[in-house]
């Protein structure tokens, strides 16, 4: 039997209490119906009975496990689960990431279908504890305006801004439907390992309806992820935009600005920074955005957002 929305939650080793408060925004929200998938992708332990027990404690039956013995990546893991969804839409969500309040879902799923978005995303609340709540002032995609025409869509313009200018959507952010995602992943399994969210670039080159809700969706725990920590995870994520760019360039070869990406990415990647910088200037296009992406940063304030759902379900 269908539902609403299929929430994905993506499990590695996770911390108990931040998958513990994960679950219950999921189990808080209102006015939808929505299944749970927890994907795990080869922990010794991902909190199997306890996660029955949240569920117990709720009166939630609608989830399931999807489990990998052996870790596989965050993209085969995230298809997997997909495959097995029975919701019109797919949500993934981290431990440690909640939802902004208890109808985001009710309220996402209703701009979706409003504006007949393939894929969607909101403002997040980018934030660390140390003790207390502190925000960063991050704003992905810097410039946004090309994704609030609902009327006059563009995706080659929206193409551009994702590729050509890097100018990315956090995945913690995104909403896609169903069927479109399970198409994109079964293109890019395999090539991808961890960077499941550049999954969007290949959905602009296609000509999907990627479209922004000017509502904040979640709160992302910054600092935890493979793109934001401090560690080997970079050079992941370059590997697989690496990959993943030089199989966009042969399927999409009239697109140039794939080919100087992976140009780009390249030079970053083996720490050529000097030369990633030069060669930068010599794409006079790529510099003005720069400027402009400066420009909105300095101008931008994350900071309209309010604590209620967060201090209820992280139990602050």
């Amino acid at each position: 039997m269908s539902c609403d929305i299929s929430v994905i939650v993506l499990t590695y080793f996770p911390d108990k209490c931040k998958l513990l408060s994960t679950l219950k925004s999921v189990l808080l929200q209102k006015n939808i119906s929505y299944e749970i998938l927890i994907a795990d992708d080869g922990s010794d332990n991902f909190y199997k009975s306890e996660i029955e027990e949240i569920m117990e404690k709720y009166k939630f039956t609608d989830y399931k496990f999807v489990t990998h013995p052996k870790n596989q990546g965050t993209v085969i893991n995230f298809y997997d689960a997909v495959k097995q969804a029975k919701g019109k839409v797919i949500k993934p969500i981290s431990p440690g990431d909640y939802f902004y309040s208890e109808i985001t879902l009710f309220n996402v799923l209703k701009f979706m279908k409003e504006n007949n978005a393939d894929i969607a995303f909101g403002n997040l609340v980018y934030y660390y504890l140390d003790g207390n709540f502190n925000s960063v002032n991050i704003k992905e995609p810097i410039c946004d305006k090309p994704y609030f025409c609902y009327n006059n869509y563009n995706s080659g313009k929206i193409a551009k801004h994702l590729i050509k200018y890097s100018d990315f959507i956090c995945g913690a952010a995104l909403f896609y439907k169903t069927s479109v995602l399970l198409e994109g992943l079964s293109k890019i399994a395999g090539l991808v390992i961890y960077a499941e969210d550049s999954i969007t670039q290949l959905f602009a080159l296609e000509g999907k309806r990627i479209l922004k809700t000017d509502e904040y969706v979640v709160f992302y725990e910054y600092g935890t992820g493979i793109s934001t920590k401090k560690s080997n995870g970079s050079n992941r994520i370059f590997d697989d935009f690496l990959s993943f760019y030089g199989w966009l360039n042969r399927a999409f070869p009239k697109k140039k600005y794939i080919n100087n990406a992976i140009k780009r990415f390249d030079l970053i990647r083996n720490n050529k920074k000097l030369r990633y910088y030069l060669y930068r200037l010599t794409l006079p296009d790529n510099n003005f955005y720069s400027l402009k992406q400066k420009f909105v940063l300095k101008n931008y304030k994350s900071n309209d957002y309010g604590l209620d759902f967060f201090n209820k379900v992280a139990g602050r």
